[in-house]
């Protein structure tokens, strides 16, 4: 079994890609494959594979049995990414609009889509859900996330942990709705002007001068 998590960036995917780790290693799955897309062909020999991206890849998609994707209030998800490397070439713009084509093209085929928000405030729900696409339904959930919940990321400057694909400072503000202290206005506006329909069709309130 090959399960893709490829979720947009800062909206979860990492906190999806450990779920759907630690649910295989519940299922007692035997040899399983874990890494970010990078790593795909030093694990492909393994049986069964958990494989993290942010591109969408023709290739990965056709060998794939189920993909995973996670989305976010795309301001909140800019914020973060401001607020991880501010000053970073490409500008986090740029960065930003190339990942959500990615996720957009995952997505339209995505299992699961899951929304940052509902992994906040209910993540039993998500881990239910991720259960279900692998037919692991069965699982007890419990244990799996109070392990989730005991990953943190390196607090020393480092590669990303080779398990657990965290970097030092992943976690910026994991708050709903902190973009507002993030944000220049004229970013903000930019913002719901390019994804103003994504954002309502998905239920996110625009400002006002944008819905006006």
């Amino acid at each position: 079994m090959i399960v893709v998590a490829a979720g947009l960036m800062r909206s979860g995917s990492t906190w999806q890609f450990n779920a759907l780790r630690l649910i295989m290693e519940a299922a007692g799955l035997e040899d399983v494959g874990t890494g970010f897309v990078n790593d795909l062909d030093d694990v492909l020999h393994h049986r069964h594979l958990a494989i993290k991206t942010h591109v969408y890849l023709p290739a990965l998609n056709r060998i794939a049995d189920h993909v995973l994707t996670s989305h976010r209030d795309v301001r909140d998800a800019f914020a973060s990414l401001v607020r991880f490397d501010p000053n970073r070439k490409p500008s986090p713009g740029e960065v930003f609009d190339r990942s959500f084509r990615h996720y957009r093209a995952w997505a339209a085929i995505s299992d699961y889509d899951m929304p940052y928000e509902t992994m906040v405030q209910r993540p039993l729900e998500p881990l239910r859900q991720i259960a279900d696409v692998l037919g692991l339904g069965h699982l007890d959930l419990d244990p799996v996330l109070e392990k989730l919940e005991r990953i943190k990321p390196p607090v020393e400057k480092t590669d990303p942990d080779r398990q657990n694909l965290l970097w030092t400072g992943h976690i910026t503000d994991g708050r709903i709705g902190s973009f507002h202290e993030t944000l220049e206005r004229s970013q903000l506006l930019d913002i719901e002007r390019k994804y103003g329909r994504w954002l309502t069709r998905h239920g996110y309130a625009l400002g006002e001068e944008v819905e006006s």
